[in-house]
């Protein structure tokens, strides 16, 4: 599937908006333990076996889902995930990560990003449940975690973790766009964590990260590893939203500094040359200056992964929602444009009707495996934008002009 530059949005609006088939290859990499991590081609593959990071992100995509739809075709998926999170926790409340297709589990413990990723759905489905009775299993999940978030270390997992207090109050992309999409959802039950608890880890956690990300210690006074790795956005999406749920000075300068990170993040990723993102390589850090045409091999350009392009769209939408400034909606609309042609192959990797993505763009073109962790990221960033989608949708092309 080959979509012209520039033209990806436009191609959604007019003939793919989303309906219940986009979750299809989703079901397809679902079975009765859970969702799969990889896929041959678009079979799902056993032998690859499953991870608790994956049913965690399928938690966040099916909340999205329900919340933008009003739909219950995901709630079955969301089910199953949950379930799979259970299984993975351990008598000491932690999680494993990695489990074969025998339910054997792979791991000891799973990593600190796991947990974040753990806590991150677990905010969701707090605020955004598909049925009452997920409750005690909410809370017995967040129960088992708490104590070890408050001992997190790793940016990322503070991220993560930040993103599921965010969203269980309230602050989510698409709430971003139209707050009014989360009025129809009340607060779980009692036993469900308030929001004050989740702003006290808040507290606790986000100081942390905003240390890391204006610190000294960044390299050349510009990131915090020598060159982007994956998901950096998420880090300061996190900010932003810790600053969003925190009113006072301290939060004001944590607004400050994930405005700060996500400019630099964006102008080092978007090339004017070539009219889109250029986004981390899984070899070194950006050289978009090497880059003579689309297409060519530059080494530090591949693989780029559907991972960031969804973090970025979060990430411009939460900038959106804090500031009102347009140009943060239409950085998120070019972001997702990455998963319908606006990259360097200039080729689709996302199958806008039917929710499945190719797991990278490589030099001669996508990966053709279409996994769980990118297909997660397209169905997140598309349902992130999905009520921008809706105000646009019966006006002209030259009226969207907040797609570029």
């Amino acid at each position: 599937m080959r979509i012209g530059i520039g033209t990806g949005l436009d191609y959604i609006l007019e003939t793919a908006p989303i309906s219940p088939k986009i979750l299809r290859h989703l079901s397809r990499l679902t079975d009765d333990t859970g969702l799969l991590e990889h896929a041959c081609g678009s079979i799902p593959n056993p032998a690859e076996g499953y991870t608790a990071d994956d049913n965690a992100r399928g938690i966040i995509a099916c909340c999205l889902y329900r919340l933008v739809t009003g739909q219950r075709d995901a709630d079955g998926l969301a089910d199953r995930y949950l379930q799979f999170l259970l299984y993975c926790r351990r008598t000491d409340g932690r999680i494993h990560n990695a489990v074969r297709y025998d339910r054997v589990f792979e791991d000891e413990v799973g990593s600190e990003d796991a947990h974040g990723r753990a806590a991150w759905a677990l905010g969701y489905a707090s605020r955004f449940p598909w049925r009452p009775g997920i409750y005690p299993a909410v809370e017995y999940l967040r129960a088992g975690l708490w104590p070890h978030l408050e001992r997190l270390e790793s940016p990322r997992a503070v991220a993560y973790t930040l993103l599921g207090a965010a969203a269980a109050c309230g602050l989510v992309p698409t709430a971003d766009i139209d707050p009014s999409v989360v009025g129809n959802f009340r607060r779980g039950p009692e036993n469900v964590p308030a929001g004050d608890e989740w702003r006290r880890l808040t507290l606790r956690l986000a100081p942390r990260l905003a240390d890391r990300l204006s610190g000294a210690d960044r390299y050349e006074k510009k990131w915090i590893t020598p060159r982007f790795t994956y998901d950096d956005a998420r880090l300061v999406e996190a900010l932003i939203r810790a600053s969003a749920l925190i009113k006072g000075a301290e939060s004001t300068s944590w607004m400050k500094t994930g405005i700060e990170g996500l400019t630099f993040i964006w102008e080092e990723m978007w090339s004017p040359e070539h009219d889109c993102l250029i986004l981390p390589g899984n070899h070194g850090f950006i050289r978009r200056e090497k880059a003579r045409r689309p297409g060519e091999l530059i080494p530090e350009h591949y693989d780029q992964q559907p991972l960031d392009a969804a973090a970025l769209v979060d990430a411009c939408l939460a900038a959106y929602g804090a500031t009102g400034e347009q140009t943060w909606l239409r950085h998120a609309g070019f972001a997702l444009e990455w998963f319908y042609g606006r990259n360097l192959g200039r080729v689709a990797l996302a199958d806008p009707i039917m929710g499945g993505c190719y797991d990278g763009l490589t030099p001669t073109g996508p990966n053709p495996n279409m996994g769980a962790e990118s297909t997660l990221a397209h169905l997140m960033a598309r349902l992130g934008l999905a009520p921008h989608e809706k105000q646009q949708q019966g006006r002209t092309r030259s009226e969207r002009s907040v797609f570029g």
